[in-house]
């Protein structure tokens, strides 16, 4: 990461971003945001869980809408981006949690004996390294996508059709079809690496 982003503000790092979408310095800016990011939005998914595996869905949860909140934040309503970036990481949070929270207690309603044996089979140290391996994958997966590749993949795992993606980034389908190759090749290789 170039010496000079760790420097630049929040605002600055967000408009080398859209700058620079699918370069390295657009690149090295994202990554810069989510070092700085990293520990509110782990904070927030660790204050919703309900169990120590929630908290890897919640983490991911919150990943995405920070990238969203980079990708709408606007500069002229005179908001501090920390503000928004939390505020939108917050509320994605919670309403995943409620969600889980939800399926978790209709599980716990269908065999209570069958979750018990579930839950104790896992210990607090394989959890923790599980987390820890999930939250390295989540930083890869995004250190090797470009800015647009990853607006394609948050509306593809939210079950968007191509047409719909397209008409919501103003792209056409076939550029969609080619984000979402490029998306499956480079996690393919990240998975065989």
């Amino acid at each position: 990461m170039s010496r000079e982003l760790s420097n630049l503000s929040d605002n600055q790092l967000i408009a080398v971003i859209r700058d620079d979408k699918n370069g390295k310095a657009g690149k090295d800016a994202v990554s810069m945001l989510i070092s700085r990011y990293l520990k509110l939005i782990l904070k927030r998914a660790n204050a919703y869980s309900d169990n120590c595996s929630d908290v890897e869905d919640l983490t991911q949860e919150g990943m995405l809408a920070f990238y969203k909140a980079v990708d709408s934040f606007d500069f002229e309503n005179g908001a501090k981006f920390s503000s928004y970036a939390d505020v939108c990481v917050t509320n994605r949070i919670k309403t995943i949690a409620a969600g889980l929270a939800k399926l978790n207690a209709e599980r716990a309603d269908e065999d209570p004996a069958e979750n018990e044996i579930a839950v104790s089979e896992e210990s607090p140290e394989k959890i923790c390294v599980e987390k820890e391996n999930s939250i390295n994958f989540n930083r890869e997966i995004l250190s090797v996508l470009a800015p647009m590749e990853i607006r394609v993949f948050e509306l593809y795992l939210d079950g968007m059709s191509y047409k719909n993606m397209a008409e919501c980034l103003g792209i056409s389908e076939k550029s969609v079809d080619n984000a979402v190759f490029r998306i499956r090749k480079k996690l393919k290789n990240l998975l065989l690496t």
